[in-house]
């Protein structure tokens, strides 16, 4: 069975997506729509690897990687926003983010990524991750 992997995001699109390309590559994935559900998540279960949205409402990227290292300086925590600059200013002041991917960015290179940090090579699928699916899929709010 693959690695534990965390994904936050209030994008159920987004999340949606994601979490699908995760688990088609053998990855078990805890999906959640909101920041407090990723940190109660972090709580309770151990993870190789974080893929959060920087901005969620109330509880926030930042929040969820400190909680993501303080549980477990190992964990590996990828930044997953829309806007480019805004990334790349978060990665400069916050050295805690192992890596940062603009939305939208394509499934490949986020798997290449995800690969890269656990330690392991990925094939890239051709899907783009865009902000919107053609389908919607609700996940609870853990």
């Amino acid at each position: 069975m693959g690695q534990k992997i965390l994904v936050a995001d209030d994008d159920l699109n987004v999340l949606r997506v994601v979490a699908h390309a995760l688990e088609y590559k053998g990855y078990r994935v805890v999906a959640v729509s909101s920041g407090e559900s990723a940190v109660e998540a972090l709580g309770n279960e151990d993870f190789a690897l974080v893929i959060t949205d920087l901005n969620m409402y109330e509880i926030d990227g930042f929040t969820v990687m400190r909680k993501a290292k303080a549980q477990n300086a190992q964990t590996k925590v990828i930044l997953l926003t829309g806007d480019g600059l805004e990334t790349r200013l978060v990665h400069a002041l916050s050295p805690g983010f192992d890596d940062q991917l603009s939305k939208p960015c394509s499934l490949g290179h986020l798997l290449e990524r995800v690969g890269f940090h656990l330690g392991e090579s990925v094939h890239r699928p051709k899907a783009v991750l865009m902000g919107r699916a053609k389908e919607t899929h609700s996940y609870r709010n853990r």
